[in-house]
């Protein structure tokens, strides 16, 4: 989250010097939005797609038959391609959509 990184000026115990680099060297952004549910706010992020064009607008329960669509392509594969090595950590479950 925001305090954990030194350079927000909040945390110094926390130290990231990789991710500080990042920030000094790239783009720091100071605003930013999501969608109010989790799990559209996920979809967005891992397709670049907008919650309602191409994305879900709710959090599906567990019986929904409801996903991302299995043939967009997501951040962590354009990244593989890119070079990088990639590895799935963390709450990223995006549903079971097995048509379209």
């Amino acid at each position: 989250g925001w305090n954990g990184l030194s350079l927000h000026g909040n945390n110094e115990e926390a130290k990231n010097p990789t991710m500080e680099k990042l920030a000094r060297d790239g783009i720091l952004l100071h605003n930013y939005y999501v969608y109010k549910f989790c799990s559209p706010s996920r979809a967005a992020f891992l397709t670049g797609r907008v919650p309602g064009h191409g994305i879900w607008e709710i959090n599906p329960g567990d019986a929904t038959e409801v996903g991302v669509n299995l043939k967009a392509t997501m951040l962590p594969a354009m990244l593989k391609r890119a070079g990088y090595k990639t590895h799935q950590i963390g709450k990223w479950h995006q549903g079971f959509m097995l048509h379209h």
